[in-house]
């Protein structure tokens, strides 16, 4: 089942990420750097992603742009990242409204667990949802828990 994207806003950045606007009040996503590493022209970058066949992927490609200006300090970036581990933390609330049991929470995926920040919003979002659950990066290819599991079919 396909899920809609979220809805997507205009932005205001700090620099480095782009030149003053011409009313001086700062960068704005169209004309800035990161509009660039982004290859949206404007601050309507929903309008190129129309047609596109994974929406998540389109968007998440520009997951090292948001991480680097968190870690310049951009407000906004970390609002992001921080909304992002709720919405993780979330989704775990969901499984354990319907009984699956969520002690222990096996966090896996190249972006959660090579960005810091992310790791942490999720972890700190999950402690304040469900106090009972712990968060443990998988350290390990995710193969060898299928392995683990088909071997228990056996």
């Amino acid at each position: 089942m396909t899920r809609a994207a979220p809805p997507v806003w205009s932005v205001r950045l700090p620099a480095p990420y782009g030149p003053p606007t011409t009313a001086g009040s700062g960068p704005t996503a169209s004309r800035s750097g990161c509009s660039t590493r982004c290859g949206v022209p404007r601050c309507r970058p929903w309008r190129g992603l129309e047609g596109a066949a994974d929406l998540s992927a389109e968007w998440g490609r520009h997951a090292p742009t948001v991480f680097a200006a968190a870690a310049d300090g951009s407000p906004l970036a970390r609002t992001v990242i921080t909304e992002a581990g709720e919405a993780l933390a979330a989704l775990v609330a969901r499984l354990a409204a319907r009984g699956v049991p969520v002690d222990d929470v096996v966090v896996a995926g190249g972006t959660v667990l090579a960005q810091p920040a992310l790791y942490e919003a999720f972890t700190t979002a999950l402690a304040r949802a469900l106090p009972g659950a712990r968060a443990r990066a998988l350290r390990v290819p995710p193969v060898q828990g299928a392995i683990a599991l088909a071997r228990g079919l056996l």
